[in-house]
């Protein structure tokens, strides 16, 4: 049997927490090596799945230098995305990243072309493409079922359900809101059904009225500085479509209304014999 792959944690918060169970469920990877700028964090992470103190670091330059890594685990607040994932390609590693990808089109590419030169994948936690229902609907639409897709619209609606942990209501740390944390699961998936279509016109609008006040939520209102606690979207493509998007962390709209929802819509129909 071929040696398991090395992987190294940057970031040890709750969000790493998840990544670290798929590590240890997959029998080709194993964690050699965690990094936080928070000690009760990595420590506390490392205790939980077996990874041993002396593979614990404060600096994911100094991990990069000594630890010998396949791939390196991104799970910082998106501010930090960019540098650590570049960092991980400048030491030879494959980058899986936590979405968003950056906090910025900018920074994307920055990654994506460090990427190249290195010669090693990019790959970003963008989850509902691999679990069981996102499977099926690439299936049908690679099977022609759905036909060609000109519309779309995906929806994720939280009434309240703005973050009371981590650095999410933190501009210097998150740089978005719900936009970043739930649209971008969406609107992802809406775009991986539509084969990823050239986008000519982009138009937007972010609000915030609630998130910032006090309220019956856990957050702290004084501390929300992002920019957003409800976004929506219309995108036109090159080919003719088109995709609205619709994400909140808090609005007036009912616990029915706020289930997730991604439509796709084209000229086929999965049963035919329907139509």
């Amino acid at each position: 049997m071929a040696r398991k792959l090395r992987v190294g944690l940057i970031g040890a918060g709750g969000i790493a927490q998840s990544h670290m169970q798929g590590w240890e469920e997959n029998e080709h990877t194993e964690v050699v090596a965690i990094c936080d700028i928070k000690r009760q964090a990595r420590e506390d992470t490392a205790k939980r799945w077996g990874v041993a103190k002396n593979a614990l670091f404060d600096d994911y330059e100094k991990m990069l230098e000594k630890v010998e890594l396949d791939i390196v685990d991104v799970c910082t607040p998106n501010a930090y995305h960019k540098a650590a994932a570049v960092a991980g390609f400048q030491a030879g590693c494959h980058v899986l990243v936590e979405k968003p990808v950056a906090t910025s089109a900018d920074e994307c590419r920055e990654m994506i072309n460090a990427g190249k030169k290195a010669k090693r994948l990019l790959m970003v936690a963008q989850v509902l493409r691999f679990n069981r229902e996102g499977q099926t609907l690439r299936r049908w639409v690679d099977a022609g079922l759905v036909g060609d897709i000109y519309w779309g619209q995906c929806t994720l609606l939280r009434p309240r359900g703005v973050p009371a942990w981590g650095t999410f209501i933190d501009a210097k740390e998150s740089a978005g809101g719900p936009c970043y944390d739930l649209g971008v699961h969406i609107l992802d998936m809406a775009l991986y059904l539509m084969d990823f279509p050239e986008p000519v016109s982009v138009s937007a609008a972010t609000y915030l009225q609630l998130a910032n006040k006090p309220s019956l939520m856990k957050h702290d209102p004084a501390k929300y500085t992002v920019p957003e606690d409800m976004a929506a979207g219309f995108i036109r493509f090159a080919n003719g479509a088109t995709l609205s998007l619709q994400t909140s962390w808090a609005l007036n709209v009912t616990e029915a209304a706020a289930k997730m929802n991604v439509v796709v819509c084209g000229t086929g129909c999965v049963k035919r014999t329907a139509c």
